[in-house]
């Protein structure tokens, strides 16, 4: 019984905490033509920071984001720009983001709500 109400609560707990993540985010913006997607975004974001303009870069990974607020790459590539500029707290925190919604979210919220009782 006791083990039952655990599994209960721990359900509840990680169900409430995503949809706070998810739903207390900014809102998306529209796309304004075929190619303003958050990958198109992100692509041209490395390119640039490939290409050592990083100032233009931020402006895309930014622009990703703005196009879908729970685009986990986006804040990992704004990491990549922190970091190479230094301010590694900040990095830490937006890395730390993408992984979760790249690895939490997307991939092992389903797995974990299904299989609740085996991620013990």
């Amino acid at each position: 019984m006791k083990k039952e109400n655990l599994r209960i609560i721990g359900i509840l707990f990680v169900t409430i905490f995503a949809l706070i993540i998810v739903s207390c985010g900014t809102k998306a913006i529209k796309e304004e033509s075929v190619l303003d997607t958050p990958d198109y975004h992100f692509s041209r974001g490395m390119t640039e920071f490939d290409n050592g303009n990083l100032s233009a870069a931020m402006v895309e990974f930014d622009r990703a984001k703005a196009l879908n607020p729970d685009y986990g790459l986006a804040f990992s590539g704004m990491a990549l720009v922190y970091a190479k500029q230094g301010d590694f707290k900040k990095a830490h925190d937006l890395a730390n983001k993408g992984i979760l919604f790249i690895y939490f979210i997307v991939l092992k919220l389903p797995y974990f709500l299904k299989n609740y009782s085996t991620c013990l």
